[in-house]
């Protein structure tokens, strides 16, 4: 069986994987991800930040609509960021949140550009919306 992979959502969703396992806060030398912030379910903003997050970069691993879910779990990281840590100097975002945005910035870019093996235009609604899609 022969597929089409959108190579550029692909990269996209692995972005996001690696942003998952980098620091999303850093504080005093000290740094969180967001695999620390789902062992902190007392924040609750942070934790369900980090499972909408992690979840749509699991659904962007198939399918591009996952930038939706990434985009929404940033956002509501910032907020609880900024919210939890204004006023405190030495407290920063780490490199995996802003990953966590060119991931999504990425996967939405391949929903609307797909990018990769087999992808010729015009596209399909399944090509844009496919990481992987068979061909006939």
């Amino acid at each position: 069986m022969k597929l089409n992979v959108n190579l550029l959502g692909l990269v996209g969703a692995v972005i996001g994987v690696v942003a998952i396992f980098l620091a999303w806060l850093e504080a005093g030398g000290m740094t969180a991800d967001l695999r620390d912030a789902l062992d902190m379910p007392s924040s609750e903003l942070g934790y369900t930040a980090a499972i909408i997050f992690i979840v749509g970069t699991v659904i962007a691993l198939v399918s591009s609509i996952g930038f939706i879910l990434q985009l929404a779990g940033v956002a509501a990281w910032a907020m609880w960021f900024s919210d939890t840590y204004q006023g405190f100097s030495g407290v920063n975002l780490g490199v995996g949140f802003y990953l966590g945005i060119v991931s999504a910035v990425i996967v939405l870019v391949s929903l609307v550009k797909p990018m990769g093996i087999g992808m010729k235009g015009p596209y399909t609604l399944k090509q844009r919306l496919m990481v992987f899609t068979p061909v006939k």
